[in-house]
């Protein structure tokens, strides 16, 4: 067995990782580093999602989420689904956006 190196422990240290969103992959040019919280060492740099890039990863991640379930259930549950998916969202879910 082969012992880690450094770069084993950070694989992505010094890339800048853009948003995926929908498949592709979407930087504005704003960014900011990921801290290891246990050592303060920068794994990388994250590109920074503004709210119109989080609302095209919210509809994104819906049609894919609608796409992969359709098969599996019935029309009535399928028109309820975004709907539900729209309150989530508007209700804050907790998340943040810088």
């Amino acid at each position: 067995m082969r012992m880690p190196t450094a770069s084993d422990l950070y694989p992505l240290a010094g890339n800048r990782l853009p948003c995926l969103v929908g498949g592709e992959f979407i930087s504005n040019g704003r960014s900011f580093d990921n801290i290891d919280p246990v050592n303060g060492r920068i794994l990388c740099t994250v590109a920074e999602a503004d709210a119109q890039l989080v609302g095209r990863a919210v509809q994104a991640a819906g049609r894919a989420l609608r796409g992969a379930q359709a098969g599996r259930r019935g029309g009535g549950d399928r028109a309820v689904e975004p709907a539900v998916s729209a309150a989530h969202v508007e209700g804050g879910a907790g998340a943040r956006v810088r």
